[in-house]
């Protein structure tokens, strides 16, 4: 059984051996009893070790040339137990890439769009959230506001003209199908009930509207499963500020040195979220190894073995 010491901050790396005794950089360091390791998986997965003397310090891992280096040796950041884990939301507990697929599929034919033609334009309508999404978080414009913009740059792609002032209407329309498509990974909930039961706080911390996102863990069986959720809208910064995190961690209760914040937008969940004091890993369902630093592909690897 893993300590709760060992849950965060997870590393992926390729070993023939599959254990740090298979390499000689890593049996210099003396590790404690409570190493947990990963399930198996395409890559042989190794959790994050309390290293060294001390059982302060944190080991990271990365394949360089097919080889685990290790890389760092970081104390203050890890001192002390993991009491608490943050997770995003959409794309990490609620599938929003294939809610999104799916409404559009659903939303798109009564604009005489065949299903070619629907997933052509498909990625124009996530380059449009992405860009008006990420004005919105700025404080450039409005939450409604980046939403007609997005209305008013797709629909020409699609052959219709929208007026100005129906530009809400048209959104409303998607924003149906989307809300009817709402759909959590099937990872999600089995590790929100894992990570509670070892006696840790859950919390979600989302840029996005307080109201739609509770709605969609509502829709999703998660809300009563994720504890407290910190959204954007409800908070004086969104992410990447750091006074989102240091705000979710204060109503936690949990000091941001022992709280680990786990997303999949490398950005805002990894790099942000340690410049705020955090710990955060990185979840990359893709598995493409395209990510900047190495993570885990699915919440499954969170769980104690």
């Amino acid at each position: 059984m893993c300590s709760t010491a060992s849950i965060g901050a997870l590393r992926r790396f390729d070993s023939p051996a599959g254990h740090p005794a298979g390499d000689p950089k890593l049996r210099k360091a003396r590790w404690p009893a409570d190493i947990c390791w990963l399930k198996p998986g395409p890559r042989c997965l190794a959790r994050r070790a309390s290293a060294v003397a001390s059982c302060d310090l944190r080991v990271h891992l990365r394949l360089i040339s097919r080889q685990p280096v290790l890389l760092a040796a970081q104390s203050a950041a890890v001192r002390g137990e993991v009491a608490a884990v943050l997770f995003d939301l959409d794309g990490t507990l609620v599938d929003h890439a294939g809610v999104v697929a799916a409404a559009l599929r659903a939303w798109l034919p009564s604009y005489g769009l065949s299903a070619d033609a629907i997933e052509a334009v498909t990625p124009l309508w996530f380059d449009l959230e992405q860009r008006h999404y990420r004005a919105w978080r700025s404080g450039e414009i409005s939450f409604e506001e980046q939403r007609r913009r997005r209305i008013r740059d797709f629909m020409p792609a699609v052959g219709a003209l929208i007026p100005l002032g129906q530009l809400d209407g048209v959104f409303a329309e998607y924003l149906r199908c989307y809300a009817s498509a709402w759909a959590a990974f099937e990872d999600a909930a089995p590790a929100l009930r894992r990570i509670a039961s070892a006696g840790l706080r859950v919390g979600v911390l989302t840029n996005g509207d307080y109201g739609q996102q509770t709605a969609k863990l509502a829709a999703t069986g998660l809300i009563g499963l994720c504890g407290p959720v910190f959204a954007s809208s409800e908070l004086s910064a969104g992410k990447p500020d750091r006074r989102a995190y240091l705000v979710a961690c204060r109503r936690l209760g949990v000091l941001p040195g022992r709280v680990l914040m786990v997303g999949d937008d490398h950005e805002l969940d990894v790099v942000a979220a340690r410049a705020a004091g955090l710990s955060a890993v990185l979840l990359d369902r893709s598995g493409s190894g395209s990510q900047p630093v190495a993570g885990i592909g699915s919440l499954r690897d969170l769980l104690p073995a």
